[in-house]
């Protein structure tokens, strides 16, 4: 187990940020989205330290000197924020699609849109592949294990919130089989898909702002220095796959569909998503 953060202690020289000897160890998650990647995302250098810092023993961190102990506190606060912002910001990429997804369902019950069942497809599988693959490992992998190994019992709300991600999972196959029904034209499948989507979205937007609310401020709480530079590291490895900045090509393609398909009000461009520190609506 990883020991709190020491006064006066920082990392080698040759580990901070911009060195040419800094980069991430092949063992960490980072490697995995690929060196040009690493080089070029906007916390590159301060990912590069908290890799470094990740994979070392104490012994190797420890040095003197207040100037280094402020620098490492400032890399430390830093990392602390990233790994926040990439929660909050993935949740409020999550929200417009869910967002999207109602208003279309809205608009087609009304009568005032034609069903469009392949565009409503795409919608489900970008939603299951971003939350299954790529959300919420990062909360139940990373985040929930770094706080049970801090408090001495595991806190009633992580079990809340781990039930509402395999609810969630469930809820987009019953969306899915809805969406066949409404596909083969049967009677009342439009009224049980839009009544259906209403109550996931709702159930998502609360799950949201329940971790926002509740698990965030615990985990600022009871985490220690080294546990946000670990998440820091972790949760860059895998990006959003459709608002990432390497958008994998079908959901490239599907941002442009969302893009065209939207009303006026929505936005499907990474760099005017809600800021992370706007509370969620």
């Amino acid at each position: 187990m990883a020991g709190p953060r020491r006064a006066g202690t920082h990392c080698r020289e040759d580990s901070t940020p911009g060195s040419e000897n800094s980069h991430a160890p092949a063992t960490m998650p980072i490697a995995r989205i690929g060196a040009r990647r690493w080089r070029r995302h906007p916390a590159a250098a301060i990912l590069r330290w908290c890799a470094r810092r990740a994979g070392a023993t104490q012994e190797n961190r420890c040095g003197d000197g207040a100037a280094a102990g402020q620098i490492e506190a400032k890399f430390i606060m830093m990392a602390r924020h990233i790994a926040i912002a990439v929660l909050m910001t993935e949740h409020r990429s999550l929200h417009e699609v869910l967002r999207l997804l109602r208003s279309l369902l809205v608009q087609t019950c009304a009568g005032t849109l034609m069903p469009d069942s392949e565009l409503l497809a795409s919608i489900l599988y970008y939603i299951e592949e971003f939350t299954n693959r790529c959300h919420h490992p990062k909360e139940e992998q990373f985040l929930f294990s770094a706080m049970e190994t801090r408090l001495t019992t595991r806190p009633p709300l992580l079990d809340v919130l781990a039930a509402e991600h395999r609810d969630a999972l469930g809820q987009t196959g019953e969306l899915r089989r809805l969406l066949v029904h409404l596909e083969a034209r049967r009677p009342r499948a439009l009224d049980e898909i839009g009544a259906a989507a209403a109550f996931f979205v709702d159930a998502q937007l609360a799950h949201m702002r329940r971790e926002e609310r509740e698990l965030l401020p615990l985990a600022e709480q009871v985490l220690l220095d080294d546990d946000w530079v670990r998440l820091a590291v972790a949760f860059t490895a895998n990006e959003d796959p459709l608002f990432g900045r390497f958008p994998r090509a079908e959901f490239a393609r599907l941002r442009n569909r969302l893009a065209a398909s939207a009303p006026a009000g929505f936005t499907f461009d990474r760099s005017r998503i809600r800021s992370p520190y706007e509370p969620l609506p």
